[in-house]
């Protein structure tokens, strides 16, 4: 666990020139442990725990799960893309070191959702596939650990 100084620096938007307080660091970690949970974890997951034999049918049944049904909830279940709007939503404007290798990270992995009903292109790399979709919860590890330093935290 990490300390917040006494006074909390405030994370920062220019519109139209002006600088607009959007969020405060706490607000913000908060934020993105969540959307470490939801997409470092849960959209990892199903295909991370497959057996080292898995088929290709079920590595492309892991990864449908992985993307299209990445979090849970009393509503049903969120997409990878769905979570990641809801988060931008919550931040309103607020942007923050790390976002953008996050969007990247993320893209890249929403790449394969195109991929897992197309038969046409041979079996899915399930170590590329793994290696982008862990990417993702890396970058906004790196995101936390950030913000965490320029709060003088530990990273």
């Amino acid at each position: 666990m990490w300390v917040v100084p006494a006074v909390v620096a405030l994370v920062w938007t220019v519109l139209d020139g002006r600088v607009i307080v959007e969020i405060d660091h706490d607000e913000l970690a908060e934020l993105l442990m969540e959307l470490k949970h939801d997409l470092g974890k849960h959209m990892l997951l199903p295909v991370s725990i497959l057996p080292a034999d898995a088929t290709d049918a079920e590595v492309r049944s892991a990864l449908a799960a992985a993307l299209r049904r990445t979090r849970p909830g009393i509503a049903g279940p969120r997409s990878a893309r769905r979570v990641f709007q809801d988060f931008r939503q919550e931040l309103g404007g607020t942007t923050f070191p790390g976002l953008p290798e996050i969007e990247m990270a993320l893209e890249r992995a929403l790449v394969w959702d195109g991929m897992v009903d197309d038969l046409s292109g041979g079996p899915l790399e399930r170590a590329r596939v793994t290696a982008d979709l862990r990417a993702v919860g890396e970058a906004i590890g790196r995101a936390v650990r950030m913000l965490r330093e320029d709060c003088g935290g530990p990273g």
